[in-house]
């Protein structure tokens, strides 16, 4: 660059920083009126720093044409979005025609005017209706704009919506969409969407989207869409329910065809929609498929007669039983693979009303087994264990009398250690002993030596020394009490495991049993009543706002920044500042009424639809509560009763055999001598059967369990005989 272009250069830079030359926007718009009222609305934006509503700096004339394609002669009003001065390259403008927007993101283009009354805000994305170049066919086309133009797009499609021409011009063409039948879902979608459709066209959008989502079986779509149809048209909606209720029952009745649909989907219509309980059984057969068993049972019990919830219930109790079975083999083969893919397993309830867990404890399988296990099970449910004997969880660690297995798998305090400690105490005393022996070989080989601080490292080792001892003695006494704690932990559970099995605590069992079953009737009701008092409070609240939403928002913009009166201000100038605040306010709030409105009303809608749940709610929890008071009962008599809690006592009672060593046999007496834990014996055996037996004794053939005075005696069966044998002492 020459000399002279640089300066140059520096003379244009200069000019630019210090140019205040403007020019009038919108001399050539013909539509005054328009103009006026665009420009009469945007004065006080919160924005209006970046606003130029009716003149523009001379050095973004040219910038405005070149980027954007707008002439700002026919300019309403420009908005630089980079907030720059001199800058005309990215903003927002408009004609009394159309929008012009060029953003840093890349987003540029330019909109009809009109078009905005066919488009949806949500956040900063707007979308509208445009037509295929090619095929003509309706699509929709979204733009991200920048978060500061937001506010004026919404007042400028306010202030068309409520144009009569506007409107009339809006009907006609959505009349032409409505009664397309090229025009997709998303489209359908849109038009339902948008301010000015009207409830016969809402309801018109939603009949034809319900017919291509039956079509295309997108059953969440229609619950939500048969929703919206109820709000605009009741004849309509009533039409449509009764229709699809049919179908999805067909649909029901074919087994091999269900399993290909959305099942979760289907059940939450016929649950939302079937006010007069004629598709109960497809509800239930729905439920079973996706093993919500309890659901389903609480409805046959609540719904349906006896004699039709009798086949129901048999298929949920022979699944559970196939479960139960299922997840007591995954335990004894420590599959843990099979709960990680049936996570419910971990709950279900097995022979003596023990989880899985449980079981796995009891039988004491391996410590990582038993840990991953818990982990997969509910806490509330072991908390409450609904074990037929109320075995607590220390006791059944305990019912082997293994310390070891019973220290790794219980709570508990852990042992007494001192490593970090005795680590630095040796340390220091190695150092002193190398310090002195090092000061001991230099006063050998003649070498000065300090003797006093010599002696005074010998006292300091030797204090060092007694320290250490003193430690380890106080390490050792704390550990051994440690121990012995653990070791009588251990009896005291032990014995107390073996004591349980002699009864069977029915109502105890029971009463846990109900975490599980049944819900508090007093406390349901008055959630449920609380739940819509909260809703109507709500309701009241948001009417208010509602019906003087201007002033809400001005409130509550002043309380999350309200203005405070400096130490030099007098009143009178606070208070106009004050004023002057709110009026800024008052404008920002103008401009998001319609969507606080909008926003309001909707939850007003959902709210309504929440009371009305919870009033149903409350109407069914007699029946609800009686019904699972029955599952408890059932549940009661399938795992924890006296017969089942006998399949336990079974599987304790071979654990227990385990215990028993057949010794040497008097051919004489035709008896056996024999070992168990704790004790020996003597058992008659027959000599015809003697050899046999001891060669096969396995603990198989246990059949049962006695409990007497301290001793556990097995039932065992061999050659078609029984014998009773003692198996283990607890004292």
């Amino acid at each position: 660059m020459s000399k002279m272009g640089f300066f140059d250069g520096l003379k244009k830079l200069a000019n630019e920083v210090t140019d205040t030359e403007r020019v009038q926007l919108g001399t050539e718009i013909e539509n005054i009126k328009f103009r006026d009222e665009i420009r009469r609305r945007l004065v006080g934006s919160e924005d209006d720093k970046h606003l130029s509503i009716t003149s523009i700096e001379h050095k973004k004339v040219d910038n405005l044409r070149n980027s954007m394609s707008l002439d700002y002669r026919q300019a309403v009003f420009f908005m630089d979005t980079t907030m720059l001065r001199n800058n005309g390259n990215l903003g927002f403008g408009m004609t009394t025609t159309e929008f012009y927007w060029s953003f840093e993101s890349g987003n540029s283009g330019k909109l009809a005017m009109d078009k905005i009354l066919f488009a949806t805000i949500n956040n900063n994305q707007v979308s509208w209706l445009i037509s295929n170049s090619e095929t003509n066919e309706p699509l929709i086309e979204e733009v991200d704009f920048a978060e500061e133009t937001i506010p004026i797009i919404r007042m400028i499609k306010s202030l068309l919506e409520a144009d009569p021409d506007k409107i009339q011009s809006f009907k006609k063409t959505i009349d032409v969409l409505l009664a397309d039948e090229k025009v997709n879902n998303d489209v359908l979608e849109h038009i339902d969407n948008l301010t000015l459709t009207d409830n016969h066209e809402h309801s018109l959008a939603e009949v034809r989207m319900l017919a291509s989502e039956i079509r295309n079986n997108n059953w969440r779509a229609v619950n939500i869409d048969l929703n919206r149809l109820r709000k605009y048209d009741e004849t309509a909606f009533e039409k449509q329910r009764i229709l699809i209720l049919a179908i999805m029952a067909d649909i029901c009745h074919d087994s091999k065809q269900l399993l290909t649909f959305d099942q979760k989907a289907l059940f939450q219509i016929f649950k939302a929609f079937d006010f007069e309980h004629q598709y109960v059984s497809e509800m239930v057969r729905l439920l079973i498929n996706l093993n919500e068993f309890f659901d389903a049972r609480i409805i046959c019990l609540t719904k349906l007669d006896e004699e039709t919830r009798k086949s129901y219930l048999a298929e949920m109790d022979a699944v559970d039983s196939d479960i139960s079975e299922q997840a007591g083999q995954a335990v004894r083969m420590e599959d843990i693979a099979y709960f990680k893919n049936n996570p419910n397993a971990a709950d279900v309830l097995l022979d003596g009303g023990v989880m899985p867990v449980e079981l796995a404890l009891i039988l004491q399988k391996s410590n990582k087994f038993i840990k991953q296990l818990k982990k997969l099970s509910d806490d509330d449910y072991l908390k409450y264990s609904a074990n037929s004997f109320q075995f607590t969880w220390n006791m059944m660690a305990a019912n082997q009398h293994d310390l070891k297995y019973f220290i790794k798998l219980t709570d508990h305090d852990s042992r007494p250690t001192d490593y970090v400690m005795d680590t630095g105490r040796g340390m220091i005393i190695s150092a002193k002993r190398d310090s002195i022996r090092a000061q001991e070989k230099a006063y050998r080989d003649g070498k000065p030596v300090d003797l006093e601080r010599l002696n005074r490292e010998r006292e300091s080792l030797n204090t060092s020394i007694q320290n250490q001892n003193d430690a380890n003695r106080k390490l050792e006494r704390e550990q051994a009490e440690w121990d012995s704690m653990m070791k009588q932990s251990l009896a005291t559970n032990y014995a107390a495991f073996y004591k349980k099995l002699n009864f069977l605590n029915e109502e105890m069992v029971k009463d846990n049993l109900r975490v599980r079953y049944v819900e508090g009737e007093s406390k349901l009701t008055s959630q449920f009543q609380d739940r819509i008092q909260e809703n109507k409070k709500k309701i009241i609240e948001l009417t208010g706002q509602i019906n003087n939403m201007t002033t809400y928002l001005v409130e509550e913009d002043y309380k999350k920044a309200p203005l405070t009166r400096t130490e030099f201000e007098e009143a009178e100038a606070y208070k106009k500042r004050v004023r002057n605040y709110k009026k800024e306010l008052l404008s920002k709030a103008n401009k998001n009424a319609p969507l606080a409105i909008e926003k309001a009303q909707n939850e007003i809608e959902m709210l309504d639809a929440e009371i009305a749940d919870n009033q149903q709610s409350l109407t069914e929890l007699p029946d609800k509560i009686k019904a699972e008071k029955w599952l408890l009962d059932q549940a009661f008599q399938n795992w924890a009763s006296k017969e089942p809690a006998s399949h336990l006592l079974t599987e304790l009672a071979r654990l227990c055999a385990k215990h028993i060593s057949i010794g040497d046999y008097d051919a004489d007496g035709q008896k056996f001598s024999y070992q168990y834990s704790g004790g020996e014996g003597h058992l008659k055996v027959p000599i015809q059967i003697a050899q046999s037996f001891r060669e096969e004794f396995t603990p198989e053939n246990v059949t049962g369990m006695e409990v007497a005075n301290q001793l556990i005696k097995v039932r065992y069966e061999f050659s078609n005989q029984a014998f009773v044998i003692p198996a283990v002492k607890v004292d």
